[in-house]
């Protein structure tokens, strides 16, 4: 017992010691864990959802989130899943699809080195998946609210103001929304 309370507080010691070794300059505001790279992740609307102007507004607020709080927010739409068989997806079970479309999107959080917000957009079938990293320091319980922003606004057809929403929360989140 004597030792393993001695082995924990040496390695619990040496760990923060590693840890402050490897801990390198961070922007203010930027996440330490920001990626690597010039720019902003990519979104892509293969499925025609959005209009102009509201498609228009999502890459440079993409841009300045990644700019000025190192976190990735991308929204891609697809007329149908890339892995998987449409019609089988449709005939699952909701805990099943709602598994394979969190595996999904894991996977392509993980394809595209993402921290941050990826929204993905199905038609056929119609799903919705939010993936929130934990990379992205967002308030407990966005990724559900937002979920539940675009839901309301897709079920009414209002995909722009869905897109719109989901921009102006995830700018709000990270304290770079329009002033009130």
């Amino acid at each position: 017992m004597r030792r393993t309370l001695f082995a924990l507080i040496v390695l619990g010691s040496f760990g923060s010691v590693v840890l402050a070794q490897k801990t390198e300059p961070v922007a203010p505001g930027a996440q330490k864990d920001a990626p690597k790279r010039e720019k902003a992740l990519e979104s892509k609307d293969e499925a025609k959802r959005f209009g102009e102007t509201a498609w228009a507004r999502l890459a440079p607020a993409a841009e300045r989130l990644f700019k000025e709080k190192g976190i990735d927010f991308v929204v891609e739409t697809a007329p149908s899943p890339p892995k998987g068989d449409p019609n089988k997806i449709a005939a699952m079970r909701p805990a099943e699809r709602e598994k394979f479309f969190k595996e999904f999107t894991d996977a392509r959080a993980k394809e595209l080195n993402l921290k941050g917000v990826h929204v993905f957009v199905s038609m056929k079938p119609e799903t919705l998946y939010v993936h929130v990293s934990e990379a992205a320091d967002l308030p407990k319980g966005f990724g559900p609210k937002l979920k539940a922003a675009l839901i309301a606004s897709f079920r009414e057809k209002k995909f722009d103001e869905g897109l719109n929403k989901a921009i102006d929360m995830t700018l709000d989140a990270k304290g770079l929304g329009e002033k009130k």
